[in-house]
């Protein structure tokens, strides 16, 4: 070691090389500790004195860095086992695992994400590879005498040089257009932490020239950092965002894909226990689990079996059982629950129809899962080779192939969890019932509207334009107190203005809506729709117009549609002659009475 660091001296190889000797591409065995190419040590492990535990290649290289000294800052054994091992051994890997403020980074996100043990290792590779990236660009820019790495980069002097080579790994294509700005925005967050990195090391070995340092670049970052480089990103992604053709998935896709679905678990094979039977049964159950829950693909391919073991089988209070319906009862009976790690920590719950059960045994089977050759220490239901698993999202995709759709790319997780937040607007949810729904989904409400709910065209087209015509207008007066589902405006809308050449059902009904008069009810033949007989109102209905409507009258208050039902509805039971009459005829003729009241 004392021979690399002063750059002089011998070192015996166990090859000597035939060509060009390059001192970086050699390193010691972590078991023996003889000097030999990276490229060899998984080929020497085998005939190794010391027979080392390491069976990756990138394990083995990361070792014999760490043990020579070119790892300086000494990496988490998770972060070894899980990102390590599995990172590219291509340049951008090189510079990752060799920077000491990179691997001190990674050791804190693995630590940031303990609980996510099925993505941590990625979500860490991922961002220790894009501070490589950055750091390379920082050496192309600004070469320097020094070692180039962060440490001696993160000075305020290098302020501006961060800023270019930030600008270009978003692959920047002008002055304010980046072609990947979501890593400028990652980068402003990793660079502070890296800086923060400095300051805490620095505090930790006495450097206060070093802690001066980091310590005036993040202040040189707060005032100039926001308008260099996040607010150009920021617009970037907004601008993207809203120009980006939301589409979802069509409903009919959805039906035909659960039918698919439906008769492919109807036909799987629970007898056979091989590694190809056991793959299949996995993708039908996650496909079917995720279209059926609307779960995120990552929260549902981490199900654990002792998720499954703990899952709910109908149990039920006697007291609420007694107050459910019939069907109710049956969906309670026959689908169990069971509750799984979401998005952030918080638990979420995943529904098991009942077509689920069958499958989901012989997954969780353990001399099924012995002779498929699934391994023991394999804690996931649905695994695949090694500890990992079978990816949901390619599961879905394998599912609408077989599926006959007409447009299988809409079909996703995410588009599925907006079609359903979307579909919510329709409804008139109560604000407990949309907990229920947000409690499912695994998000807060600010999330909801934000990110998955989608304005649907319908409403635009229909509520908000009443609220837009009722300005114009100037009625807003007359409708105080009301809610847009209850407001009927057809006569600011239905004028001989307004012609649609959409089909002729819809001109059908705006010449019946329009010919309606206060004091008639129209009565048209299908046969003949030109033709109609107009049908007066009679002094008893008049009367009991009067009786039915007495306090709306007295306080010159419109009526809504519903006032209008539950008055047909007293009409018919107390053996009136009103009932005969129809809700819009009726709500029509109330209008007309009220307005000229009001008027005089």
């Amino acid at each position: 070691m004392n021979t690399l660091k002063r750059g002089k001296g011998e070192i015996i190889l166990e090859r000597r090389p035939r060509g060009k000797f390059e001192l970086k591409e050699y390193g010691p065995c972590p078991g023996c500790y003889l000097w030999l190419n990276h490229k060899l040590l998984r080929k020497h492990k085998n005939v190794c004195v010391a027979k080392c535990d390491f069976s990756k290649s990138a394990s083995l290289i990361t070792q014999s860095k760490i043990i020579s000294g070119r790892i300086h800052t000494s990496p988490s054994q998770t972060l070894l086992n899980e990102v390590f091992s599995s990172m590219n051994m291509d340049m951008i890997g090189t510079v990752a695992r060799e920077d000491p403020l990179i691997v001190e980074l990674g050791n804190q996100w693995i630590q940031k994400n303990v609980g996510n043990r099925l993505k941590r290792g990625a979500y860490t590779g991922q961002i220790m590879r894009l501070c490589a990236r950055l750091l390379i660009n920082l050496r192309e820019i600004t070469p320097i005498t020094e070692e180039p790495i962060f440490w001696n980069y993160l000075k305020a002097s290098f302020f501006d040089d961060i800023v270019e080579a930030t600008l270009k790994t978003a692959n920047a294509i002008s002055e304010d257009n980046l072609e990947k700005p979501s890593n400028a925005c990652k980068l402003g967050f990793d660079i502070k932490k890296l800086i923060n990195g400095k300051i805490g090391i620095s505090i930790m070995t006495n450097d206060e020239p070093s802690r001066k340092e980091a310590e005036d670049l993040l202040k040189t970052m707060e005032i100039f950092g926001g308008t260099r480089v996040a607010k150009l990103s920021n617009v970037i992604l907004e601008q993207r965002k809203y120009e980006k053709h939301k589409q979802l998935p069509n409903p009919d896709d959805i039906e035909e894909l659960n039918k698919s679905l439906e008769c492919s678990l109807k036909g799987l094979d629970l007898t056979t226990t091989t590694l190809e039977n056991f793959t299949n049964v996995v993708e039908m159950v996650e496909a079917k689990l995720v279209i059926y829950n609307r779960r995120r693909v990552g929260e549902l391919e981490a199900i654990r079996l002792a998720d499954y073991e703990n899952r709910k089988k109908g149990e039920a209070p006697h007291h609420l059982v007694g107050q459910l319906s019939e069907f109710e009862r049956k969906i309670l009976t026959e689908q169990e629950v069971m509750t799984v790690r979401g998005k952030t920590g918080r638990g979420v719950p995943v529904i098991l129809p009942a077509i689920t059960k069958a499958p989901l045994s012989y997954l969780t089977d353990s001399s099924v899962r012995s002779a498929c050759g699934i391994s023991s220490k394999n804690v996931y239901v649905f695994a695949g080779k090694g500890e990992g698993v079978i990816r949901a999202y390619n599961s879905v995709l394998k599912a609408c192939s077989r599926a006959p759709l007409k447009s299988p790319q809409l079909i996703t997780s995410t588009n599925l969890r907006k079609y359903m937040a979307t579909v919510t607007q329709v409804f008139d949810l109560k604000p407990n019932e949309m907990n229920w729904v947000l409690d499912h989904l695994g998000h807060s409400m600010d999330v909801h509207k934000i990110h998955y709910r989608a304005s649907s065209e319908i409403l635009e087209k229909t509520q908000i334009a009443k609220l837009l015509l009722l300005q114009d207008s100037n009625q807003i007066g007359k409708y105080k107190n009301m809610s847009l589902k209850d407001i009927q405006i057809e006569d600011l809308v239905m004028d001989d203005q307004v012609q649609s050449p959409v089909t002729e059902d819809f001109d059908k009904q705006v010449f019946e809506e329009s010919q309606m008069d206060s004091d008639c009810e129209e009565i048209k033949d299908k046969r003949k729709p030109a033709v109609s007989i107009k049908v007066k109102w009679t002094p008893e209905e008049d009367e009991e117009i009067k009786q039915l409507f007495k306090k709306c009258i007295l306080k010159k208050k419109r009526l809504s549609p519903k006032d209008c039902q539950k008055a047909l509805e007293r009409s018919k039971l107390n053996g009136g002659v009103l009932w005969k009459r129809k809700k819009d005829v009726l709500k029509k003729k109330m209008f007309r009475l009220i307005d000229k009241l009001n008027k005089n």
